[in-house]
């Protein structure tokens, strides 16, 4: 499977550039281009939108993942097979992300929570919020206590907080995510969140390590 997928990655073919005319197509002529069928274009529009698949898979599963790169080629293809769906009502490159982050989202829900709450999913916060290295060391540590907290959450109020609160998922973009309505998903997002802060209220290591730090959150 991966062969493929890496072949997406090179630079245009002679079909493309014909298909094209030797000129780059914006996402609007991309899109309407896919839509009709054109298979070389289809290529153009796999080279768009793979840094933003590949980040969010990186992102959600971790960039060291075993099955990182089978994930990121379903998620590749979905996003194609499904841009009949896109209305553009967000940017395209947020659709492409919540679209690939539900691939990642119904791979990682076989699995039990706790072996996808880790420092790797708070990786861009940690990197750059604070560059002083003892900071960043009091960050890990606040991590490590919040993962404890929202494995107590439970599934579905832990994913929910972590789509909209840590990595920045608009609510309908994490209802997407989760194969949920948006009135559930704001439901287990009020539940979640007031759940979390009461645990983390009651936990004193917690409260020392945040004194006078902001909880880490993507940027």
């Amino acid at each position: 499977m991966t062969s493929g997928f890496r072949s997406l990655r090179r630079g245009p073919s002679d079909s493309q550039d014909a298909a094209t005319g030797g000129e780059p197509l914006d996402d609007a002529a991309l899109i309407a281009a896919v839509r009709a069928g054109h298979p070389a274009v289809a290529n153009a529009f796999c080279r768009r939108i793979w840094p933003v698949v590949d980040h969010t898979v990186r992102r959600l599963l971790g960039a060291h993942h075993t099955d990182r790169e089978d994930v990121t080629q379903l998620a590749l293809l979905e996003t194609v097979r499904s841009i009949g769906g896109y209305r553009g009502d967000s940017s395209l490159d947020t659709w492409v992300s919540s679209v690939a982050a539900n691939i990642v989202y119904k791979h990682i829900r076989r699995r039990p929570l706790a072996q996808h709450l880790n420092l790797e999913l708070f990786d861009d916060t940690l990197a750059t919020a604070h560059p002083n290295g003892e900071q960043s060391s009091i960050n890990r540590q606040i991590v490590a206590r919040v993962v404890t907290h929202l494995e107590a959450l439970g599934e579905k109020l832990a994913w929910c907080f972590i789509l909209h609160e840590i990595l920045g998922y608009g609510l309908k973009d994490a209802a997407r995510i989760m194969g949920i309505s948006v009135a559930a998903a704001q439901s287990r997002l009020v539940r979640g969140r007031k759940q979390i802060h009461d645990s983390i209220a009651q936990d004193p290591e917690l409260a020392n390590l945040l004194e006078g730090t902001p909880l880490p959150r993507r940027p």
